[in-house]
């Protein structure tokens, strides 16, 4: 297949090598490093192909004969962002909340816990890295919002009401844990190929796991009573919004019309 790199193209055999050692077999060739570079299928549609760097390079570029080597700048560990975003809140909630015992401090505690959690041992990641600035702009957004929330939480509800928000929280908690399960289930180790879910609510909703999200946040933003609870979850609505249309529209390009899903997050969105 020939690589081409700014204005010189070269051509390599693909023959027993996976994404990785092809990229980086081309970028010694190049000059270039391979931390920094991607590997991009040249097509005709405007949409964008990269090489998995774990899949078999012959799989992957069957029905191609060019690709293109990108520089894409500094690169930070995909799970390791995850990991700065989600501990981030959980500390600045325990230095900065003066209700550690609170209802809402519970909730809030367990959930990025949950998240921890799901980025060591339940998520599988599509890329190794990302671009060094979203390190920075996730982890203003994550931990701007949890200063905030932590300032401004209240500690002012009875008991009763405390138990429904802690149950109703933690069953919906619960469900955004379970449809992440199925969908590592979906990937065999070590592989990052993509799959169409099809059981529990995967059947019409293309991401039921950030509708159960959202839910988290009304019921978290209803019982807080706080402007700062609510501007996180519009704020996290919108841009889940726009990845639960970015992957109704993969499922629909991979699969055909057994991927289409007839609404984005929940039945009727």
């Amino acid at each position: 297949i020939q690589v081409q790199y700014k204005d010189q193209v070269a051509s390599f055999t693909t023959d027993s090598k996976s994404g990785k050692e092809f990229l980086n077999y081309t970028c010694k060739h190049f000059h270039q490093n391979p931390n920094r570079s991607r590997l991009q299928v040249v097509t005709n549609s405007e949409q964008k192909i990269y090489i998995n760097s774990h899949d078999d390079m012959n799989t992957q570029i069957k029905n191609y004969d060019l690709l293109m080597l990108k520089y894409i700048g500094p690169q930070f560990n995909y799970q390791s962002v995850f990991l700065f975003e989600y501990i981030g809140p959980i500390v600045l909630w325990i230095i900065l909340n003066k209700h550690l015992l609170s209802a809402n401090s519970i909730a809030w505690l367990l959930h990025y816990t949950k998240r921890v959690l799901e980025t060591l041992f339940v998520h599988k990641f599509s890329n190794d890295t990302m671009p060094l600035k979203n390190l920075f702009r996730n982890c203003a957004y994550y931990w701007g919002f949890a200063a905030w929330n932590a300032v401004s939480a209240t500690k002012s509800c009875s008991s009763t009401c405390n138990s429904l928000f802690l149950v109703l929280f933690l069953i919906l908690e619960a469900m955004n844990f379970y449809t992440h399960v199925v969908l590592k289930n979906l990937r065999p180790s070590g592989e990052r190929t993509y799959a169409n879910p099809q059981n529990f609510c995967f059947k019409t909703v293309a991401c039921p796991n950030y509708g159960f999200e959202v839910a988290c946040w009304v019921v978290f933003s209803l019982y807080s009573k706080t402007i700062a609870s609510w501007a996180f979850t519009v704020c996290g609505f919108a841009q889940i919004n726009q990845w639960a249309a970015q992957k109704r529209y993969r499922y629909k390009k991979l699969f055909g019309d057994e991927g289409k899903k007839k609404w984005k997050i929940v039945v009727g969105w």
